[in-house]
């Protein structure tokens, strides 16, 4: 039977600097306070089948096999929770599954997990990821993407609620396809004695994938996959006026 694989892709293009200082800088949300921010953002991303299942593009339809979306990001996280308004962020190791198998079996979630249960190269060659996680979501809400265009929007998973009836055990190896590719951008952003300087660097591996999710029929691979590391500078020197926004 076929599938249908969700679309993949590595961060890529510039940051919005007012958005995305909002997340750098922190906690305290926009305009940030004055001053240096750094932050480092590391992730791999797989769309896993199994032996037999026939894969389709994005949009062509399908269901049934073993499949399984697998995206894992250590970085400061953005979450919607179930009860109020209010944007939580949390720093650490995130992994966002959906999967289900040909047996009938459906798992899909978010879940923080330790930071060494996922491994990336220093020159994304490699990345692994093994862990097990409950059967029910842990994510403080729903993750969240800051889009430039849309603000803030659904990142995929389900924090709220998701799981599958019984925890999940996955043991997953990425190798890349020999080459790296590299973005950077700069933006500056001002307003009377403010002004933001934003420095943006992107290096993204396309990558093979294989391994084992517990609950499907056999070991599971993927052409469609890959690493990513993103480190995102800024500086803030001044503070804006009600007036600049």
């Amino acid at each position: 039977m076929n599938i249908r694989l969700l679309p993949i892709a590595g961060l890529t293009g510039l940051v919005s600097i007012a958005l995305a200082s909002s997340a750098v800088a922190g906690y305290g949300g926009w305009p940030p306070a004055p001053g240096n921010y750094r932050q480092t953002d590391v992730s791999a991303y797989a769309s896993l089948y199994g032996p037999g299942t026939t894969v389709t593009p994005p949009g062509k339809g399908g269901g049934g096999g073993d499949f399984a979306y697998v995206s894992v990001d250590r970085g400061l996280h953005t979450f919607k929770p179930k009860s109020g308004t209010r944007l939580a962020q949390q720093s650490g190791t995130m992994l966002t599954l959906f999967g289900f198998t040909a047996g009938g079996g459906y798992t899909w979630g978010c879940w923080m997990i330790a930071d060494t249960d996922f491994v990336v190269a220093s020159d994304l060659s490699s990345a692994s990821l093994s862990t097990t996680v409950p059967a029910a979501s842990n994510c403080p809400g729903a993750p969240m993407n800051v889009s430039a265009v849309n603000g803030v929007t659904a990142k995929g998973g389900d924090g709220g609620g998701g799981g599958g009836g019984s925890p999940t055990t996955l043991s997953i190896l990425w190798t890349y396809k020999g080459v790296v590719s590299h973005s950077h951008d700069n933006g500056v952003q001002s307003c009377g004695s403010f002004q933001t300087t934003a420095h943006y660097d992107n290096d993204h591996a396309t990558a093979g994938a294989q391994g084992t999710i517990s609950g499907a029929t056999g070991p599971m691979e993927s052409d469609y996959s890959s690493i990513d590391k993103t480190v995102f500078n800024q500086v803030v020197k001044g503070v804006p006026a009600d007036a600049c926004f």
